[in-house]
């Protein structure tokens, strides 16, 4: 702990424990210091610990300032008859924190403040966004009501300085330039950062109304997102009723969603809720159903018929509306939306489990391969890159479908029971025909389900692979909050699993889609890092393995992306164009 005084005021810097103990030890120092020095107002900025989370340091803070109180009290009474005058200086504690945190506890500090008896000492807790003063009161103040008076007006005066910022349209940029620099005059910490095209500044409320009224007819109101097409129609279906949506006009261009919205007041609040509503989407299980061309069902009234029998279920058309997409809590609940709706459709017979699925016979198969939305008839690469691993192991990283794809083998992202009810496995079931389901069936009833992490391969059916290894990932919303490491740690051995299965068959190269990304909701960002952890691992403990090429696939462009730049940024290096 530092002090360092300087007009009647400190500023006081403590390196805070990692711990309980730790930040106990800080507290009792920081009372026990401003008792010494008669210091009557303290101002701590707290910020999130590894161990203790905010709440945690209020109530430990909160316990050390009631402990000292009742201390003080007994010495009071000690002395009363001594007529000694009251010796507690601490009168006001204020708690600063960002507006994040701020918004996490602020409910239970009103609790805690309602409970606490004013009569002896005072704390409150602000946003540091809201209020970002740091006043410091020394001076023989009698009263914790004297003491905030003297506060307030000792800020009443100060001109609150804020970080602003303004995204730019590209093309304005010289124009903006040449303001920015006219606006200097008056705003010293005013710049523009052509990377970003953000007009960025640290400023008073009347200068920050100067500069939205100079730039208003630069600013770029439109905000840009990656985004599948099944993830657009999601959103797009799932936010209709929010009341952010009438402020924004959207549209979708080559995997990138466009919101446009109508005010610069409301650009900030439209982000929050669309990130918002993003991150709850990722933790929805979700599966599909193709209906067969010649139905008669209206999909309107039996995908209104699911959302009345589940009361957190989401069914729509995907973007391209030949598909039905089931967005629900659970991956069980929306199975059982999807057999509901294949039932309807005729799709399956009434009564579902494993005995019950509908399978063609290899008559009706044919010969050729099985059409799928999600396989092609010709290898079509996107974009692609390759980078190779130390012991000389090359990786493609490529957007393209399941078709006659140039390797040995294919993983399948498959469920536990091997079902292959969504995602990428039904469209490698549909393609691959009868046989591979008829062994998936029989491999399920003779060994039970698999487990997470495990592997097992089947033939590749009317797929032109040798074989296809169904891997089973995790399931984010299966793992408690404090338990995500383990579900990232069960992806990586599940990418691992498929690389040592197909050097078990001498394979030289595999294909892998992406897993756990999609319907078992793994953040892709995750997802990427421990793809590229798998493939490091299994390099490194496997220098001389069969295995000389890994491909990366995914028909989404926009997760293409994502995992070669994790690539790159881990290796270090760019990757080659293919």
């Amino acid at each position: 702990m530092d002090w360092n005084g300087q007009d009647g005021c400190y500023v006081i810097k403590i390196k805070m424990g990692q711990s309980e103990v730790g930040m106990k030890a800080c507290f009792t120092d920081l009372i026990t210091h401003m008792q010494a020095n008669k210091f009557h107002v303290v101002d701590l900025f707290l910020k999130k610990a590894l161990e203790v989370p905010i709440q945690k340091q209020l109530k430990v803070l909160i316990r050390e300032i009631k402990q000292h109180g009742e201390e003080i009290d007994m010495i009071n009474k000690e002395n009363a008859g001594k007529k000694l005058p009251e010796i507690n200086y601490v009168k006001l504690v204020r708690v600063f924190l960002k507006g994040d945190d701020y918004a996490e506890v602020v409910t239970e500090c009103v609790k805690l403040n309602e409970k606490q008896e004013e009569s002896k000492w005072q704390w409150h807790i602000t946003d540091q966004t809201s209020f970002p003063f740091s006043v410091e009161v020394v001076g023989p103040k009698t009263t914790a009501e004297d003491v905030y008076k003297k506060v307030v007006q000792d800020i009443s005066s100060i001109q609150a300085t804020f970080r602003f910022k303004m995204k730019i349209q590209s093309k304005e940029i010289k124009k903006v330039k040449k303001a920015v620099e006219k606006l200097k005059k008056d705003i010293s910490e005013i710049t523009l950062d052509e990377d970003s095209n953000q007009v960025v500044c640290d400023a008073t409320q009347s200068q920050i109304i100067l500069v939205k009224k100079e730039l208003a007819m630069y600013e770029d109101l439109s905000l840009s997102y990656d985004m599948s097409e099944d993830d657009y129609a999601a959103l797009i279906y799932i936010t209709n009723d929010d009341e952010w949506r009438s402020h924004v006009k959207q549209r979708y261009v080559k995997g990138k969603v466009i919101f446009d919205v109508e005010d610069s007041n409301d650009v900030s609040m439209v982000a929050t809720c669309i990130k918002s509503k993003l991150e709850w989407l990722m933790q929805l299980a979700g599966t599909e159903v193709i209906p067969p061309s010649n139905h008669s069902t209206p999909l309107t009234d039996l995908l209104s018929e699911v959302e009345d029998t589940w009361p957190v279920m989401y069914c729509f058309l995907s973007f391209d509306r030949k598909r039905i997409i089931i967005k629900a809590s659970s991956y069980e609940q929306a199975q059982q939306a999807k057999h509901m709706i294949e039932v309807n459709l005729g799709m399956v017979q009434q009564g579902g489990g494993r005995r019950n699925r509908k399978f063609a016979s290899p008559d009706e198969v044919g010969p050729g391969p099985v059409s799928s939305p999600s396989s092609t008839s010709d290898l079509t690469i996107r974009g692609g890159t390759t980078f190779k691993t130390k012991e000389g192991i090359k990786i493609f990283v490529y957007s393209t479908g399941i078709g006659n794809l140039k390797v040995d083998t294919l993983v399948n992202a498959a469920n536990r029971d091997l079902m292959h009810g969504g995602g990428i496995a039904y469209h490698i079931s549909n393609a691959a025909g009868y046989q591979l389901d008829k062994e998936c069936d029989d491999h399920v009833r003779v060994h039970g389900p698999l487990h997470v992490g495990t592997c097992y391969s089947s033939t590749a059916g009317n797929l032109p692979y040798k074989s296809i290894i169904h891997a089973v990932g995790p399931m984010w919303h299966s793992y408690p909050h404090n338990k995500k490491q383990q579900c990232l740690d069960d992806l990586r051995k599940t990418v691992v699993s498929a690389l040592q299965k197909a050097e078990s068959f001498r394979f030289t190269s595999i294909a892998i889609p992406s897993i756990s990304c999609g319907i078992f909701g793994v953040p892709k960002e995750l997802c990427a890092k421990e793809y590229y952890g798998a493939v490091i691992e299994y390099s490194r403990k496997s220098p001389s393995s069969s295995v000389r090429e890994i491909h990366f696939i995914d028909k989404d462009r926009g997760m293409c992306r994502l995992i070669q730049e994790t690539f790159e940024k881990e290796f270090g290096i760019k990757g080659q164009q293919m």
